[in-house]
């Protein structure tokens, strides 16, 4: 398996490494820092919106989570009732599946080249991912990852993108999931909905600290102050 040296592995790696050496280890955790709590949530909501409108029975469903880092997402399901049994997660990283691994020793997270999957064509119900393509900013590895997942999803099956509409103006290296990407990384795939999330960085995590009880307010008053959204498609 070779390493994706350009819009990839190394460049992914580095990326959390220079992510977290300024914000600190706890930027993004929900216990210690209440700023982050809110803007997860709102995500969740969001999956867990897509999730009712395709209708997936969570006790059968198989998935895919392609970028799972340490596998917050694929958690996040099993709170939804999907079985950990029924769940594959694969991620470049090595540490990030080590910290998984740790965390829930019965789930399946494999170190995995997302634009070269090991799995038989047409395997999952669901493929979903989850902040990825924001920060897979070379085209073609994006385009080879997107069709990785139409190949390994089957024919009656979904995809779920969940990730960031708008770019970060701060972060040079940040790219975006708009609706237009979609539709190129997923031709001719059917958009079933799209679900707001989390407010862009600097909104939602000043409300979710000090205005928590008006976080889902302002995201339903001011929708072009929503950052990431999740797309449930048809592939």
């Amino acid at each position: 398996m070779k390493p994706m040296t350009h819009g990839g592995m190394t460049e992914t790696a580095r990326w959390y490494q220079e992510y977290y050496g300024r914000k600190g280890l706890n930027r993004n955790n929900l216990l210690h820092n209440p700023e982050v709590l809110f803007q997860t949530l709102a995500l969740d909501v969001a999956i867990a919106r897509c999730l009712r409108r395709a209708g997936l029975d969570e006790t059968t469903a198989t998935v895919l989570d392609v970028g799972c880092g340490s596998g917050m997402s694929l958690s996040a399901l099993i709170r939804l009732g999907f079985h950990m049994d029924n769940l594959v997660g694969v991620d470049q990283l090595a540490n990030r599946v080590a910290v998984g691994r740790r965390r829930l020793p019965g789930l399946d997270l494999r170190e995995a080249d997302a634009r070269r999957l090991d799995i038989p064509d047409a395997s999952f119900d669901l493929v979903l991912e989850s902040t990825m393509f924001a920060q897979v900013t070379d085209a073609t590895v994006a385009a080879e990852i997107a069709s990785e997942m139409r190949r390994v999803v089957k024919p009656t099956g979904f995809l779920l993108l969940a990730d960031w509409r708008l770019k970060d103006p701060r972060d040079s290296r940040a790219g975006a999931l708009p609706r237009a990407r979609v539709r190129m990384l997923f031709p001719g795939a059917t958009l079933l909905a799209v679900e707001p999330g989390a407010l862009v960085p600097p909104v939602g995590r000043r409300l979710s600290r000090h205005a928590p009880s008006l976080y889902f307010a302002l995201q339903r008053l001011a929708p072009f102050l929503v950052g990431q959204v999740a797309y449930l498609l048809r592939p």
